[in-house]
């Protein structure tokens, strides 16, 4: 609620994170995810692009080992990556983590809810009920009834003085 006193109603960027331990939703099943189209955010549209990443030792230790899907510019972008390999330990721990940008403040009030809701693939790998991201250009069109009611409320009056001094010309 403070954040509302404030006037921030978005972040410009937030990155979530789930953790395996146990095997279940690596690279390999990120990779299984995407040729069937579960990084999708809408039916209509592009799809957006994937790649991985493989670099290893001449021994075979594996030093990085991820799928990205999206692009660093993209509204959406995620990073599948071997964290054990990243950080040298022996085990396993891969997280899927997605980069968010211009998302609506309410993500901060359900973070799995938000997450879940953000496609297929991150449904398929927590459990919480899907909240779908409400996009700027619809997040606009509900706000400015609000902001209408504002405006009538705090400056109505002004508006009609100022009108009625310029002849109807604003």
């Amino acid at each position: 609620w403070w954040l509302d006193l404030l006037g921030c109603s978005r972040l410009s960027r937030i990155d979530l994170a789930v953790d395996d331990f146990h095997g279940l939703f690596g690279r390999e099943y990120a990779k299984k995810a995407y040729s069937d189209d579960a990084f999708r955010t809408a039916r209509a549209g592009r799809a957006p692009n994937g790649g991985e990443r493989l670099v290893s030792e001449p021994n075979g230790k594996i030093i990085n080992e991820s799928f990205e899907v999206g692009s660093r510019e993209s509204r959406i972008y995620w990073r599948i990556y071997n964290k054990a390999a990243q950080l040298g330990l022996d085990m396993h721990w891969f997280r899927n983590e997605v980069e968010l940008k211009d998302m609506p403040i309410d993500v901060l009030l359900n973070i799995e809810g938000y997450f879940a809701g953000l496609c297929a693939y991150s449904a398929s790998i927590i459990n919480s009920l899907p909240v779908k991201v409400v996009t700027k250009k619809r997040q606009v069109a509900l706000d400015i009834h609000s902001r209408i009611k504002w405006a009538r409320r705090q400056v109505g009056k002004t508006l009609f003085d100022i009108s009625k001094h310029f002849g109807g010309d604003l």
